[in-house]
Order: C-alpha cells, then sequence, then structure tokens
C-alpha cells in the first residue's frame, strides 16, 4: 500500500467519524425536542433509550468541558 493510499484513507475515515458524531448530536437533539414536547420524563436513561444511543454517550457529550 503506497502512502497517499494510506493518507486518502485516513481522511475519509476521519471525515466519516465526524459525519457520523454529527448525525448522532441531531438526533440525540430531535430527540430531546420530541420528549420535551411531549412531556415525557428526561434523564440520561430515557433519552438514550429514546434516541437509540448509549447513556455513556450522553455522559460524555453533555459532562465534557467543552460542550458542542
Amino acid at each position: 500500500m503506497n502512502d497517499l493510499t494510506k493518507e486518502s484513507r485516513v481522511k475519509r475515515l476521519n471525515q466519516v467519524q465526524e459525519e457520523r458524531k454529527e448525525q448522532t448530536f441531531k438526533k440525540v437533539e430531535a430527540t430531546l425536542e420530541k420528549m420535551q414536547k411531549a412531556g415525557m420524563k428526561i434523564n440520561f436513561s430515557t433519552v438514550a433509550q429514546e434516541a437509540n444511543v448509549s447513556e455513556s454517550y450522553l455522559c460524555l457529550l453533555y459532562t465534557s468541558p467543552s460542550p458542542r
């Protein structure tokens, strides 16, 4: 494998990772909005279940020192 191919693969993988991260963030935000409108109980467990993400993901997302 030449270096250019490896470099382009790494660049593409990083791009895909960022896209997935953004999609997941938007999914969580939409879930929160939906739950608020419906008057549902909101906590890490219920949001994780509704958004189909892990509680640990939510903890990292909303308790990290650099919030979005």
